[in-house]
């Protein structure tokens, strides 16, 4: 009644009572695991289809890394600025302040994202401070555009962009984070 590994020719197979098994025992557990694994390749969970259509869950990227963002109009200084790519999902985040032109009526728009975001829209989150405007805010990405632009809702319920004129003072900042397909 031990379970153990079978080494076949390109595989190891997990092994129990004589038998080859499936999906029956685990490798470690919580006060006996292993260090490190080192793979070439992927983590395969499942060769099945899924919902979205995906005939591989394969897990075969994970990055973190900084980032820098960039301002199509001005310039701005940024801390803080991360990423976290796990698969085909990149999750960004980054603090923004001391906007060089804040008179401009061009709408705010952030560049350097670290990965292009292909078709795909999304909305991330948005905090803000020294904005001339009390409604919320929220990050945009478009898809096919690669620059992070960000837009309030007004009590009229129109979406506006929000512009380099909305920082109202050399205080002005914000962070954002979004999450995004490549």
């Amino acid at each position: 009644d031990h379970s153990g590994l079978q080494f076949g020719t390109n595989a190891i197979f997990p092994h129990k009572n004589s038998a080859n098994i499936d999906a029956t025992i685990d490798l470690g557990e919580s006060t006996l695991r292993w260090k490190d694994i080192y793979l070439s390749g992927g983590v395969n969970f499942s060769a099945n289809a899924n919902a979205s259509g995906m005939s591989s869950e394969t897990l075969d990227d994970y990055e973190v890394g900084i980032w820098t963002p960039t301002i199509v109009v001005g310039s701005l200084t940024s801390g803080n600025a991360w990423y976290i790519k796990v698969g085909d999902m990149v999750t960004i985040a980054a603090n923004c302040y001391n906007f060089g032109d804040r008179s401009s009526s061009q709408p705010l728009r952030i560049g350097g994202i670290p990965f292009s975001n292909g078709s795909r829209s999304s909305v991330g989150s948005f905090m803000g401070a020294n904005i001339s405007s009390s409604v919320g805010y929220c990050a945009y990405l478009p898809g096919n555009e690669n620059l992070v632009n960000f837009y309030e809702a007004p009590n009229a319920g129109n979406y506006e962009a929000m512009r380099h004129s909305d920082m109202s003072n050399s205080n002005s900042d914000f962070y954002f984070c979004i999450t995004y397909r490549v």
